[in-house]
């Protein structure tokens, strides 16, 4: 359920949705499906409960509307799929999925390439575009008058496998989001909220401005605790700036039986965010990465966390590709997460209580026998759930930064290691945190 600030009072609901979507991925491998199967069912689960920030419990831009992002890659085929600020579809992932099922296709009627990332929003035409579209328009629709009579498998709506993807939803099962349910009240109420604090924000923040401008000081001075800055100013500065925003982007990571590995995420992203806004879980390499490479180990991540430091350090590819040769794997992660993440020299100039992030990785040896599945955070908390074919129960752990550690400054690391031949797990679980940095 991804890296956050999870709910204590909420474990036992975060526990059982977990299950759930451990249990769904396991019987869809079980029955011979792919690795790539399995993590968009996980993921889709995840996605259809309000306890999420992905897909049905996304929160609310500015404009209070639903825009979400998510991401597949297949490790056997490297080939992968993706959306942003999608509105109006209940599981992401699922169209996702079905863009990256399209990559194996050949190439669409008249040239035409398969599209690996669809956005949702419509960008602003000038009026000189729109013309030369009008115009392009009336010329395509002249000459394809004599191919369409030629050639009606490539012209008729909704019957060619090799149409673009919005033709064909309801054959995949995407279906559209119910916006008459008690959850979008409740979403709906969530966004007020914030939309009240954010303009209590805006209020303080503006007082100070005038008082910082009038006593010609830096408002870091206040942060730092001047006496200008009385403690009940300091006190309201800070209750409206605790806008919570769940960070807690969705995710899986799998391997079936033919040792393919894939990836998947979604994510609904951060409350009153700007229209059209994509985070790591729409961009190719940031929010997911699966790779099965001949000769080498497979390896599978999933990100979670501030979307846009996500992207800066493309951080679910960075960790594959250095994780994939690391002889030690937790060492590796740890390494990986403080040096191009935390410590990133793209994220100097970010708050380091900002850089929040998590990540879990599948890594199988180049034997297929044995493999591990960790899990690194930044963030106060994160969720994670893991589940073999030998288990008779999916394992959960809500993963807690270490007391001292602020959020941001450092990571934490766990390690479940695993074998397949034969197929049983090992359920002791490593735990490393550098103290010293």
């Amino acid at each position: 359920m991804g890296a956050g600030q999870h709910s204590s009072t909420q474990y036992v609901g975060y526990r059982k949705l977990c299950d759930k979507a451990c249990r769904k991925a396991m019987l869809v491998l079980k029955k011979g499906g792919t690795a790539l199967e399995a993590v968009m069912i996980a993921t889709a689960t995840l996605e259809d409960s309000p306890l999420t920030n992905a897909g049905y419990g996304s929160t609310l831009t500015w404009d209070g509307k639903v825009e979400c992002d998510a991401s597949v890659m297949d490790g056997r085929t490297l080939q992968y799929g993706a959306v942003g600020a999608v509105s109006g579809v209940k599981n992401p992932v699922k169209l996702a999925h079905h863009l990256c099922f399209k990559q194996n296709s050949p190439t669409l009627a008249l040239g035409r390439l398969a599209l690996a990332l669809a956005n949702g929003q419509r960008g602003q035409e000038s009026k000189l575009c729109q013309l030369i579209l009008l115009y392009q328009a009336f010329s395509w629709r002249e000459s394809e008058k004599p191919f369409r009579k030629n050639h009606p498998q490539y012209t008729q709506p909704r019957l060619h496998p090799e149409l673009p993807v919005f033709s064909s939803l309801v054959q995949h099962e995407i279906s559209a989001l119910d916006l008459s349910t008690p959850e979008v009240e409740k979403a709906l109420k969530r966004y007020e909220h914030y939309k009240k604090k954010l303009k209590k924000f805006e209020a303080v923040t503006k007082k100070l401005l005038l008082v910082t401008w009038r006593s010609r000081r830096k408002v870091s001075d206040f942060y730092a605790g001047s006496p200008g800055f009385t403690p009940r100013a300091r006190c309201r500065f800070t209750s409206a700036q605790s806008i919570v925003s769940p960070l807690d982007t969705v995710g899986a990571v799998s391997m079936d039986s033919e040792g393919n590995v894939a990836s998947a995420c979604s994510s609904g992203g951060i409350a009153l965010k700007h229209p059209g806004r994509v985070g790591q879980a729409g961009v190719y390499g940031c929010g997911c990465w699966a790779e099965n490479t001949d000769g080498q180990s497979a390896i599978a991540a999933c990100t979670s966390g501030c979307g846009e430091y996500l992207v800066k350090t493309c951080l679910a590819r960075e960790v594959s590709q250095d994780i994939k040769v690391a002889s030690c794997c937790i060492k590796g992660l740890h390494n990986t997460m403080t040096n191009k993440f935390v410590n990133s020299p793209f994220l100097r100039n970010v708050p380091v209580d900002n850089r929040l992030g998590g990540v879990i990785v599948l890594k199988c040896s180049q034997d297929e026998s044995t493999g591990e599945f960790l899990w690194a955070h930044s963030t106060n908390t994160m969720m994670v759930s893991y589940m073999s074919i030998a288990d008779r129960k999916p394992k959960t752990s809500l993963s807690v930064l270490p007391k001292g550690i602020a959020p941001g400054s450092q990571v934490t690391v766990e390690a479940v290691p695993f074998k397949r031949r034969p197929a049983t797990m090992d359920c002791q679980t490593i735990n490393y945190v550098d103290l010293t940095l």
